[in-house]
């Protein structure tokens, strides 16, 4: 009996102690969570890749990545905004920018060297340069909000012949800021058409161009016996299939030529073509716009656009003559000279 209250007395004791030491230990609150100006590396790898997507990946993989500075835009457009933050140097001449935090859905955007200067300009409340060519691409939804994947181009050189376009958004060349120095063409990137057979001559023209440019064209084809003694001689000219209703004209393809290669040109353009094939210089002022989403000259091309802009015909300088996957200019030093720029589709 007396050990069995000794006994007791003991694990009151030891419970006692035990309670005792435990509202001793002391457990250490969390660190504090460090302030930064710079956001975690998850993020900035995030707002990379969200820049990235703007554009094709060899524009993309070497360029620039800004981002927009916290508390963007701040008093912007009453104030001149705060300048972009760089995330990733580049090497490529090219500036990706990821979406806009503070616009509805997702626009990032991949611009050159002279668009990249327009930008800076409208940021900061001046005027864009005067000279130079701007391109950019916006392959995701971009601006306006719900735009489908486009391209900007900029040609202040050709800045009067921007009211022979529309100003209202399409599925057609159109001008976004007009009366403004960041006047620019809209210029949507229309998925591939599917391919036409050859001996179809109406649909292989039709396939040439996106649906709102081909269905109302006016469509031509190439005369028998094409192309005689060009370019020795003046073409024959080439012979109507169908009349058109909207100013554009869809050629199937050239049946002398390797690969499939047709094309729907606006007015412009096809003063273009006519003057190379007439052996004459081509048009001084406009802007000609081309689409050849099959194949397109020269042989193997990808789906690309034409853009024949004259007044800035000083510009081209700035880009390679060598066929690629970026902007280029095919018949150099040519009254014909134009930029021949691939029309990238989102995850290409």
């Amino acid at each position: 009996m007396k050990g069995e209250k000794m006994f007791g007395r003991m694990v009151v004791l030891l419970l006692v102690l035990a309670l005792a030491l435990s509202a001793c230990q002391f457990t250490p609150p969390p660190p504090p969570v460090a302030r930064s100006s710079t956001p975690a590396v998850s993020v900035i790898e995030a707002r990379i890749a969200n820049a990235m997507s703007a554009g094709p990946s060899v524009v993309s993989q070497e360029a620039t990545i800004l981002d927009y500075p916290e508390g963007w835009p701040h008093n912007w457009p009453d104030e001149p905004a705060h300048e972009l933050v760089q995330l990733r140097a580049g090497s490529n001449g090219w500036t990706c920018i990821p979406d806009d935090p503070t616009s509805e859905g997702n626009d990032p955007l991949c611009v050159n060297e002279v668009y990249m200067q327009v930008l800076n300009a409208r940021l900061s409340l001046i005027d864009s340069p005067s000279e130079g060519i701007g391109i950019g691409y916006m392959l995701q939804e971009g601006r306006p909000a719900g735009s489908s994947p486009h391209m900007m181009i900029f040609v202040p050189g050709s800045k009067e012949s921007l009211s022979a376009f529309s100003t209202s958004g399409g599925p057609t060349p159109w001008v976004m800021f007009p009366d403004t120095s960041h006047a620019h063409l809209m210029v949507t990137v229309h998925p591939q058409p599917d391919a036409a057979p050859r001996e179809d001559r109406i649909a292989n023209a039709m396939s040439a161009g996106p649906p709102a440019v081909s269905q109302e064209a006016r469509i031509l084809d190439y005369p028998e016996g094409w192309p005689h003694n060009w370019p020795n001689e003046p073409a024959q000219e080439l012979v109507e299939l169908r009349a058109g209703s909207n100013g554009w004209t869809c050629i199937p393809d050239d049946p002398t030529s390797e690969g499939n290669d047709p094309l729907c040109v606006n007015e412009v353009y096809m003063q273009v073509l006519d003057a190379r094939r007439a052996l004459v210089d081509s048009p001084s002022e406009g802007i000609g716009i081309g689409y050849m989403l099959q194949e397109g000259r020269p042989v193997g091309s990808p789906p690309h656009m034409m853009i024949f802009v004259p007044g800035s015909k000083e510009s081209l300088g700035a880009f390679s003559t060598t066929g690629g996957p970026t902007p280029w200019v095919m018949f150099p030093d040519t009254s014909h000279a134009h930029l021949m720029a691939t029309m990238h589709y989102m995850g290409r």
